[in-house]
């Protein structure tokens, strides 16, 4: 038996989070066109009779231009020492930049390091150039793309085997250590990130304040919270508008995802600046 933690380390919007999906070959991590989609470090669970591999999904590196983003950034970096195998993914259209070197930095090399050059749907890799120091720096490199899966057999067959032996560290059934709670969130906060093109949904937590698990259904109850008063006219939308199509679209997911009918509720509250209160942070668990 083989098993392992492998942890994903990029900048934002480098595609780590829809790698772990085709690993694991279901959707476990919310995906969005936008950056700074992932904001806590969450594990996904893939088992076997062989192996289990814990997929852990962290924070993208980026600017800090608020106490989240500060957070996010340590998260992000938090205890490197203790995972199996470390991922490096780049976006060949992005340059390897100061963020991209600070993550070498805390890369230690007592453990296998990928570099893992992502999206090469959008390249012709014999025209990628990446420079012989930084491909030195790794012990592996991939080339995947996430849209027609080029790659990630490859990069699978690799992480099993430079896993070690070890224990079944969760239930095999087990698919992520998120909560049911904290998944719905973040359906809901997916759905948003989809369909609102302006600044607000940086600006978004969505909070679940009732979450009733019933045998035939579940309830939830779900607070929308932004931090500029005029951003919540434009998550409700025209009559609205939004805030339904919102709810529509994270309904239907959940009850896919729950197996049974799902009532939600939206509610849109305001906390101003909440992104640089320690004290909000801190209560949701961003801390």
């Amino acid at each position: 038996m083989k098993s392992g933690f492998v942890i994903f380390l990029g900048k934002t919007n480098v595609g780590k989070t829809s790698l772990i999906n085709c690993l694991v070959g279901e959707k476990v991590g919310i995906v969005s066109d936008k950056p700074q989609t992932t904001r806590f470090r969450t594990s996904y669970v893939e088992s076997s009779d062989e192996y289990q591999i814990i997929y852990v999904d962290s924070p993208g590196i980026h600017s800090s231009k608020n106490l989240l983003h500060e957070r996010l950034n340590k998260k992000a970096f938090d205890s490197l020492d203790s995972f199996e195998i470390i991922l490096h993914v780049i976006n060949p259209k992005l340059a390897f930049d100061e963020f991209d070197i600070e993550i070498q930095k805390r890369i230690s090399d007592k453990r296998p390091r990928y570099l893992v050059v992502n999206k090469i749907d959008l390249f012709n890799v014999s025209d990628l150039k990446i420079e012989e120091s930084i491909k030195n720096f790794y012990d592996r490199i991939f080339y995947t793309s996430t849209k027609n899966f080029s790659g990630i057999g490859e990069l699978k067959d690799a992480i099993i085997h430079d896993l070690k032996e070890g224990p079944m560290w969760y239930p095999k059934e087990m698919k992520t250590d998120m909560s049911k709670e904290m998944f719905a969130s973040e359906i809901i906060r997916e759905k948003i990130l989809n369909l609102l093109r302006q600044e607000v949904p940086h600006g978004v937590f969505v909070l679940i304040e009732k979450f009733v698990d019933k045998q035939d259904f579940i309830l939830i109850e779900a607070n929308i919270i932004v931090e500029k008063e005029s951003h919540k006219p434009i998550l409700i939308g025209h009559k609205g508008s939004m805030i339904k199509n919102i709810g529509i679209a994270s309904r239907l997911e959940l009850e896919k995802f729950f197996g049974k009918k799902c009532t939600l509720k939206l509610f849109v509250s305001i906390e101003k600046n909440w992104r640089n209160k320690d004290s909000f942070l801190r209560r949701v668990g961003l801390w």
